[in-house]
This record gives structure tokens, C-alpha cells and sequence, in this order.
């Protein structure tokens, strides 16, 4: 928009925000929708920086999904980066991301209980304990869920000095978009739900009703 509704004279553009027609919330997605949520968010990190900006959070309200597809909307999360500085949302996508995705991996029982009943993101002490054994030979669990838990506060791995804070950024987003790529959405914990209609004959003229009004 060119119009100044602003009156400041340090304006330098209005933006128009599309109206979405549904809004979701990480409670109601899927393994793969908070996944897909997870890689968007650090790709978009990394156009930011490429912008001289950076996502100051990262939450999982930051991203909607528009006909299928995970979208950015919050245009307010961008500031100015400041090179000297670690990224101060590290510990934010680690307990809105990447610890319901690690738990999903492990004990697959769903994305959404987590976002349920931790809205802000689950504690790095809360998911190390409910993590298996097995979890700790991984080096990234080591990394961005025990060690944290041991200390009682997450430190982002780009708070060092002896080379460029932006190097490490995108060192450590890379490896968290590495591990987010790996980890297992598909599987879930046995249900009442799980292949109903193939275990039910008698419904299965009813599936055949629905599958058509979808094609139709």
C-alpha cells in the first residue's frame, strides 16, 4: 500500500495482510504439519539473515497452513540483526519444535498433546525425562535436550565469540533442520481409529460414498 496511514515520516511501506478464512493452532496439526511448521520457520531464518534480519521467536503461531501448505504470517517477528548476538529464539523453537517432534519420534502418540498441554513449548527437563534410553546415544538429544536439562537453561551453541556468531547460527540451524528432516511423523500408537474402514467390511460402502463426493 502506498496510502500513509501512519503519519510518521519513517514510514517506508504499509503491508496488507491476506485474510486467511481458517486459522488453525498447533493443538489440531499433525507430526508432519508441526514438521513442516518446524523447516519453514528455520528456512525462513535463513533468507532473513541472507536479508541482514532475523526472526527474533519462533513459535509455532507464526505459521498457518493455507490450502495444505505451512505459511509465515507474522512480519512482525523480523528485526535488525545484531551480529554479537546468539539467537535469542533458539530455546523457544527447541521447546515449540523439536522436543514434541523428538518425543513424537520416539513415543508416537502425537504432536497435538503436547501442544495441548504445554502452549508455550515443553521444558528441556520435562522431555528428558520422558524420553527412552535409547534417545541418549543420539548426539543431537546430547545436545539440545540433556544438556540443557542438566544445566536447567538453554544456551544457544552461537553464543561464542571465537568465530562469526553468524557462522555458528547457521551452522547450529542447519544441524536442527537436519535433525527435524529425520525425524519420524508417520507412525502413531495403536488406536481405536487406525484403519477403520479396512477392518470394518460393513463400512466400507460408506467409505466408497465418500471417497466419490471428494472426487465429485
Amino acid at each position: 500500500m502506498d496510502a500513509d496511514l501512519t503519519g510518521h515520516p519513517d514510514r517506508y511501506k504499509i503491508l496488507l495482510p491476506q485474510q486467511l478464512p481458517f486459522i488453525s493452532y498447533p493443538n489440531e496439526w499433525s507430526p508432519s504439519q508441526l514438521k513442516d511448521a518446524a523447516l519453514l520457520t528455520l528456512q525462513v531464518l535463513h533468507i532473513a539473515l541472507d536479508h541482514g534480519m532475523i526472526v527474533k521467536d519462533a513459535t509455532p503461531l507464526n505459521i498457518q497452513f493455507i490450502q495444505g501448505r505451512a505459511v509465515f504470517i507474522d512480519t512482525l517477528s523480523f528485526e535488525k540483526y545484531d551480529p554479537s548476538l546468539p539467537w535469542v529464539a533458539y530455546r523457544q523453537f527447541c521447546e515449540c519444535f523439536l522436543f514434541p517432534l523428538y518425543l513424537q519420534h520416539y513415543l508416537p502418540t502425537g504432536t497435538h498433546k503436547v501442544a495441548g498441554a504445554y502452549p508455550e513449548g515443553i521444558p528441556a527437563t520435562i522431555t528428558s525425562a520422558l524420553l527412552p534410553w535409547k534417545s541418549r546415544w543420539r548426539m543431537g538429544v546430547w545436545l539440545h535436550v540433556f544438556l540443557p536439562a542438566r544445566v536447567r537453561t538453554i544456551i544457544c551453541p552461537a553464543a561464542g565469540r571465537s568465530i562469526s556468531t553468524r557462522t555458528k547460527l547457521l551452522h547450529l540451524t542447519a544441524n536442527l533442520g537436519n535433525i527435524v528432516q529425520q525425524l519420524n511423523t508417520s507412525a502413531v500408537s495403536p488406536s481405536t481409529w487406525n484403519n477403520y474402514y479396512r477392518r470394518r467390511s460393513s463400512v466400507q460402502p460408506i467409505w466408497q460414498q465418500k471417497k466419490n463426493s471428494f472426487v465429485n
